[in-house]
């Protein structure tokens, strides 16, 4: 596999200085909290169900300060956004090992980068704690399904549930592979790699008293209960991937009508069996207006968004003057302006306000982006 090289770091760098600028000056992050402020929100994750099930930040967070003698609050920023960069590593790995090149590799991280999960991360409401670790396991599980090492598999997937237990969604995804190795291992290993860390988990959590005792569906009347929640649901839907989610679909069918080699065969099951589980339970059975909840699909929503841009830029855009191409770009920032404008105008109040704007203008963007995509699209279809 080809190694990371310094435009790799160099692009990981510049996505976590773009963050971290954006959270030290747009209100409504928990970068600019007082540090004694800030105490009580670990307390809770220390403290109350379901986040103490999620024990990797919390305790990472308590012990880096202990060491280093750093108040809480900075300790957690510091792993954080260590564990961003890292992330960030391994998905452009990952990326290669799915048979991207490099170029097309830097392109995916930038995605990732650029999403609002990850370059939001710590606005209300998307608040993320356990994310990262998620993400890490995820990847690092992926390239080890990809590798055929199935004891790996096993551990980065009980890893996976304990640094968040929607993990258990990629459950099916496991299943598959495993169908597929079955007559290269000819043995029950992988079933017994993949169901050894599920049985470890759901007794780890039966370990721990459960005092609410809600209904787990409750949520999802919540969630659509009137037009303002509505718009905080629909709005985190679109926030989730932008325009990635729909350039994804066009990938999906892209790999649907070729024969899928190993890895294309991971991408087209991956996300037939990760996205709509996840994105449907999240929606059903928490606020889904947290837009991290719906975002452990990317592993497999940029690389599939990778295909349709790759076959657009072969067939025309590479093809096209320095003109022509910043003309489509300014025809791109105008349908991004526009989508921004047409956000204000068909939700211009949430019933959570916090960081709305913020919110407001990136599903805005990604609907102009989106729009943008399409015409790219039916242009190089009719040009190819």
């Amino acid at each position: 596999m080809q190694r990371a090289t310094w435009l790799t770091w160099s692009l990981i760098l510049a996505g976590l200085a773009l963050s971290l600028v954006l959270h030290l000056n747009v209100s409504g992050s928990s970068v600019t909290i007082a540090p004694d402020d800030w105490r009580p929100t670990l307390d809770v994750h220390l403290h109350e169900r379901p986040f103490y099930m999620r024990p990797l930040q919390s305790y990472s967070t308590l012990a880096l300060a202990g060491v280093t003698g750093l108040t809480p609050h900075d300790a957690f920023f510091v792993i954080q956004y260590a564990l961003m960069g890292l992330t960030g590593y391994l998905f452009f790995r990952l990326l290669l090992m799915l048979g991207f090149r490099r170029p097309w590799g830097h392109a995916g991280l930038v995605f990732f980068l650029l999403s609002l999960p990850v370059l939001a991360a710590f606005f209300a409401p998307i608040h993320s704690w356990d994310d990262f670790w998620l993400y890490l396991f995820l990847i690092a599980q992926s390239i080890a399904l990809l590798k055929h090492r199935w004891p790996w598999v096993g551990g980065l997937f009980f890893l996976s549930c304990l640094a968040h237990e929607t993990a258990v969604f990629f459950f099916p995804v496991l299943v598959y592979m495993a169908w597929r190795d079955r007559k290269r291992m000819r043995s029950v290993l992988p079933a017994v790699y993949i169901a050894t860390p599920l049985i470890l988990f759901f007794s780890y959590m039966a370990m721990i008293p459960d005092t609410y005792h809600t209904d787990p569906f409750g949520l999802l009347a919540y969630n659509f209960a009137n037009a303002e929640t509505a718009a905080d649901s629909i709005v985190s839907l679109i926030n989730a991937f932008g325009w990635c989610l729909p350039a994804a679909l066009v990938g999906w069918l892209f790999l649907y009508k070729r024969l899928r080699i190993n890895e294309e065969a991971y991408l087209f099951a991956g996300f037939l069996l990760y996205w709509p589980i996840n994105t449907g339970a999240s929606t059903a059975m928490a606020m889904v207006r947290e837009t991290r909840l719906l975002f452990p699909p990317f592993l497999f929503v940029i690389p599939l968004a990778l295909y349709p841009v790759r076959q657009a830029w072969q067939s025309i855009l590479s093809r096209l003057g320095w003109q022509r191409l910043m003309a489509l770009s300014l025809l791109v920032l105008g349908l991004g302006a526009c989508g921004i404008w047409l956000g204000y105008e068909l939700h211009p109040t949430f019933a959570y306000g916090s960081s709305s704007v913020l919110r407001r203008d990136y599903a805005g963007l990604s609907v102009g982006l989106t729009a943008a995509f399409l015409a790219v699209q039916f242009v190089s279809r009719r040009k190819s």
